[in-house]
């Protein structure tokens, strides 16, 4: 289905300002590995590339949400006004992450996907967006083989840029696009770290399952021969001067070892222990963990409400999303699960409060996919 830009264009803007988070990331990188760019400085571009398409669609947002923009700002402030009081040794990361990423980028997207329009709109953005991201992973690609690219380890960042593209690429199923998400599942064997594949398996056996089984087969044969090829890849990559991670923690059995986040997770516990029924605040495992995350939405969570409000809110959003996926339409489901998927990420990596995947998702549960004028 497609649509005027000019009768569009509003949705457009917003659709855009909602996905193109996975593009910027693929670019920031792409400046870091291909340009040589200090990563202080690529963050400044980045920065300024989220900025003007959130600025654009806020003409937008005040338009159609403006009631809920003033509604959820005011609400999100009030909170961390409420934890800075509180929680004072928390201060520095409620100012620095907020400032930076819930406000300027987690709410916009949120607001954004809850103020766009007609939902197909939204579903072509994310196709097209994942087509350019495509082009700028080849241009990766292109220097990395021909040996512009240093490549010292795992680049888990420009892996999780890749996911949501490869599954939106997979999901418009044709020809075509399918051969580009397979790339990129590549790409991210090679280069990336395995959260992002075990998500995209995931993610294919929720798809096959529900809405594909004609293809369980045939996938399965293709899995077998890919397995059996891993040491002809694993040869190709080495010749290349690339170490793959996620297929040397496969080849030596290790493909479950944490990698060190079982002492955050250890870290977090200790101290949540002595306050489970309010927890330490906002950022409250910074505090703890010398400026990092504890991997773990869970943890996460109940590190700044509480075991009993983090029990409560997890109850919630896992009703919300069997609920809406029910209420959607057969035919949309699919890019519901798309982001319920890509939000399992925050089980293992990420936090809530500075990736824009969980924004996204509760913008889908919010609005739904029906189209409303």
């Amino acid at each position: 289905m497609e649509f005027n830009f000019k009768q569009n264009k509003g949705d457009y803007i917003l659709s855009f300002t909602a996905v193109v988070q996975s593009l910027l990331v693929v670019f920031q990188q792409c400046l870091i590995s291909v340009l040589h760019m200090p990563e202080e400085s690529t963050t400044i571009y980045r920065v300024y590339m989220s900025a003007l398409p959130v600025i654009i669609s806020l003409y937008y947002i005040l338009r159609r949400k403006g009631i809920l923009l003033v509604i959820t700002y005011t609400t999100v402030i009030a909170v961390l006004f409420l934890h800075r009081s509180l929680f004072p040794k928390n201060e520095p990361y409620i100012i620095q992450s907020s400032t930076r990423f819930l406000l300027p980028i987690l709410l916009p997207v949120f607001l954004s996907v809850i103020s766009i329009r007609k939902f197909d709109i939204f579903i072509n953005t994310l196709y097209y967006v994942s087509w350019f991201t495509f082009g700028l992973t080849l241009v990766y690609v292109v220097s990395l083989l021909t040996g512009n690219v240093v490549f010292d380890t795992y680049n888990m960042r420009f892996s999780y840029g890749l996911l949501i593209p490869t599954l939106s690429l997979y999901n418009k199923k044709n020809k075509l696009s399918l051969i580009a998400a397979f790339l990129l599942l590549l790409i991210i064997v090679a280069v990336g770290s395995r959260g992002p594949v075990l998500l995209i398996v995931l993610y294919l056996i929720y798809d096959i399952t529900a809405n594909n089984r004609k293809f369980l087969f045939p996938l399965l044969i293709l899995g077998i021969v890919l397995y059996l090829s891993i040491p002809l890849f694993i040869n190709f990559l080495e010749h290349v001067g690339v170490m793959s991670r996620t297929l040397s923690l496969l080849q030596s059995g290790e493909i479950n070892n944490v990698s060190g986040r079982d002492y955050y997770y250890q870290l977090t516990i200790h101290q949540l222990m002595e306050y489970p029924s309010f927890g330490l605040g906002l950022f409250g495992d910074r505090v703890y963990l010398n400026g990092a995350y504890c991997h773990n939405f869970l943890l996460e969570l109940a590190i700044d409400f509480g075991i009993p409000i983090a029990f409560i809110i997890c109850l919630c959003l896992l009703i919300w999303v069997i609920i809406r996926y029910y209420h959607f339409e057969p035919s949309k489901r699919p890019i519901l699960m798309l982001f319920v998927v890509v939000a399992f990420k925050l089980l293992a990596s990420g936090s809530y409060l500075e990736d824009y995947d969980l924004a996204l998702l509760i913008g889908l549960l919010y609005r739904g996919d029906k189209d409303w004028f």
